[in-house]
């Protein structure tokens, strides 16, 4: 009976922890939101847009990459083994339910609430963020060379026959 509850406690924590280094992209969801924000006047209504403008752009991301983890851990669930069987459907319905309820429910409604204090810092790392900056502005990629000019046949040469699969 002891076994029986050290592995049921085992499983929850290997979960629980096999989930959260599976789902990284929350870091691109949050930095798409703020770089919105960080392009708008910062009012309230701009805190609104960035939320949905960000979550519009990644929301197709953060599903299809749910989709595919679902997938190969539902795999599991077709072992004969049954503690792999529970791992297989734990797995599954974990990334579903973070994917739906957390990451395209939840976050967008706290950020909303929040306003400006989703960019709040406390000014020990203010501070440190000031001397030390770390930046993660977006820049936009630069247009393609024209096809007849000289940088067009340099970037064709360049590439290689990669470039042409």
């Amino acid at each position: 009976m002891l076994l029986v509850l050290f592995v049921a406690e085992l499983l929850g924590i290997a979960l629980t922890n096999l989930e959260n280094s599976c789902r990284k992209e929350h870091e691109a969801h949050i930095s798409r939101i703020h770089e919105y924000w960080l392009t708008s006047n910062r009012t309230p209504a701009n805190n609104d847009e960035s939320v949905a403008l960000g979550v519009a752009h990644t929301g197709r991301v953060i599903t299809a990459a749910a989709l595919v983890m679902s997938i190969s851990f539902a795999a599991m669930i077709a072992a004969q083994v049954s503690f792999m069987r529970m791992f297989g459907l734990g797995l599954t319905l974990a990334i579903l339910g973070d994917a739906t309820l957390v990451r395209m429910l939840l976050v967008p409604a706290f950020m909303r609430i929040m306003g400006r204090f989703n960019w709040w810092a406390p000014k020990p790392l203010a501070r440190l963020h000031k001397r030390f900056p770390i930046s993660s502005e977006f820049t936009p990629p630069s247009a393609p060379p024209r096809p007849g000019t000289d940088q067009f046949r340099l970037s064709v040469m360049s590439s290689g026959p990669r470039g042409w699969l």
